[in-house]
């Protein structure tokens, strides 16, 4: 008997492991429904209801009902997890974990079936802070109880979750006017969902991108004491990841609704010009032939690359290069200007990588060719000058040069010279000490 129990509790170990879902994977349960997780925690379901640890007539319906939901569900999910019995004496598990997923966060609620009589409504507890800004004497789903029907738990979950959700005035109400705004904006928008975390003190807002291009797609607002300047993130249902890289600025003008629209506006357009960025890149290098002529290069099959030869205050060429990314217009081009015939000391041309040119997504094709060529004539104009700077300080270099040259000569015939003088004193030194001129008179006499 001893062993038997044993082996009994082992089984029923293994069964809630199979079936329960670790905290940090539950976010990525929410982002993204059709995920192999999420799979396998179907899977795990359907081996709790194999092994019968659920009460098969109405249990096991009810949860697969819920599983349905989850799977349709773009907004709330709730994750059923780790089945236990009321006691040993149980036959099946009656009481289980929901974790709800909602609004990219998770909160768990208990639910408790009567082990003596699971045809009854379950006890649903919830975490204080929740539990107090509810009215359950509204929850109609009690009443209307009817274990046959397989919805009857899904029912009453989301009617928890709808009254939990109009209890969050009461915390709304309290926060500065700039907040409660935006709370009664979407207060009655069923696709909106919001709370306010009472322990991390922050107002959450989450709504769904209705646009053709952002099926499914989310944009998540998180504003934190003292609410002046929320957190943006973007979930990318597609890439299955949240991005905050190249959104709107929030000023304090700025309300939830106009900045959604904004950020869908210029989303659209750039999915627009996206979808046809080889003939946005064509338009942009025709307009720079027209302003600089006829190319030296051209990439007339991609449009990514173009070069000029500008001849700067009619004496001094260089080439201009630009290059396009494959993300432009969101990402700013490659340019860069080099001498042709001019050299620095080292014997190197004059290359400059150009950044700081006048760019933004939100130019028109002409006005940003407009910008970046009268910036390139201006750049032009500063590498000719630092041209002739160069050649000013070459010029200077090489008088110096002559100067110590000329001055090099001049101290070596110097020095030749005085070679020389040394030389013809020391031949008069030898012949006066050998013929002394009283010696020479002598003879003379």
């Amino acid at each position: 008997m001893k062993k038997k129990k044993k082996k009994e509790k082992t089984n029923e170990k293994i069964n809630e492991k199979e079936i329960s879902v670790e905290k940090n994977q539950i976010n990525e349960l929410h982002l993204h429904p059709n995920s192999t997780l999420f799979n396998q925690h179907l899977s795990s379901l359907e081996n709790c209801v194999s092994q019968r640890v659920l009460e098969p007539t109405m249990l096991i319906p009810m949860i697969q009902k819920i599983s349905q939901f989850n799977l349709q569900s773009e907004t709330v999910q709730f994750i059923p997890k780790n089945f236990r019995k009321a006691s040993h004496k149980s036959p099946f598990a009656t009481r289980f974990t929901i974790d709800v997923l909602y609004c990219f966060s998770n909160f768990s609620w208990e639910v408790l079936f009567n082990g003596n009589n699971v045809l009854e409504a379950p006890d649903v507890i919830l975490p204080i802070n929740q539990e107090m800004i509810i009215d359950f004497s509204k929850i109609t789903s009690y009443q209307s109880w009817k274990s046959e029907n397989p919805e009857c738990l899904l029912n009453l979950l989301q009617e928890i979750l709808s009254l939990w959700k109009i209890g969050q005035k009461k915390f709304f109400g309290k926060l500065p006017p700039r907040l409660k705004f935006e709370y009664e904006t979407f207060e009655n928008n069923q696709e909106v969902e919001y709370f306010f975390d009472s322990e991390s003190k922050q107002a959450i807002f989450k709504l769904k991108i209705v646009n053709e291009f952002f099926d499914g797609n989310s944009i998540l607002f998180s504003f934190r004491e003292p609410f002046a300047l929320p957190e943006i993130r973007v979930y990318d249902k597609k890439n299955n990841q949240m991005m905050n890289q190249n959104l709107p600025k929030w000023t304090e003008e700025t309300c939830i609704a106009e900045y959604v629209a904004n950020f869908i506006e210029k989303a659209t357009f750039k999915n627009k010009i996206m979808s046809n960025s080889k003939e946005f890149r064509r338009v942009v290098l025709d307009l720079f032939v027209k302003q600089f002529g006829i190319p030296i290069e051209y990439d007339s099959n991609q449009f990514f690359k173009i070069g000029f030869l500008l001849l700067v205050k009619k004496k001094t060429p260089i080439i201009i290069y630009i290059e396009l990314p494959s993300s432009f217009p969101f990402d700013k081009p490659f340019i860069q200007i080099q001498s042709v015939s001019y050299f620095r000391t080292q014997g190197t041309t004059f290359i400059t990588d150009l950044k700081k040119f006048p760019f933004s997504a939100d130019y028109e094709p002409q006005e940003m060719v407009d910008l970046i060529s009268s910036y390139l004539r201006e750049s032009g104009i500063n590498l000719h000058n630092q041209i002739l700077e160069s050649d000013k300080k070459k010029l200077e270099q090489l008088k110096e040069q002559e100067k110590r040259y000329e001055q090099l000569k001049k101290e070596q015939q110097q020095q030749q010279q005085q070679m020389e003088d040394d030389q013809q004193d020391n031949s008069g030194g030898f012949s006066s000490f050998f013929f002394p001129k009283a010696f020479y008179r002598s003879n003379q006499n």
